[in-house]
């Protein structure tokens, strides 16, 4: 009987161990980045975090391309008055 209860307790041990690694795993990936690409001519350059959309607006000039990526960007005082895609 102290064997069963032996294997039974190692069984649950394992258990929330492997449990405890995909909370942790599950946490890093959904912490993502933001990432704004400005396409200018024929120059790609990438902003990273909340204020990237602020910083590609500003480097950007009439015609060039802004991909946002998924998320939430930090959008205040951000006027756009270029002709931007």
């Amino acid at each position: 009987m102290k064997v069963r209860t032996l294997q039974f307790g190692k069984a649950m041990g394992a258990a929330l161990f492997v449990l405890l690694l995909n909370v942790a795993g599950m946490k890093n990936a959904l912490a993502q980045n933001q990432v704004a690409i400005l396409q200018h001519n024929d120059t790609v350059t990438a902003f990273y975090g909340a204020d990237a959309f602020l910083q590609a607006n500003a480097a950007a000039a009439d015609g060039d391309t802004i991909t946002l990526s998924s998320g939430i960007f930090n959008g205040s005082n951000c006027y756009i008055s270029k002709a931007i895609i």
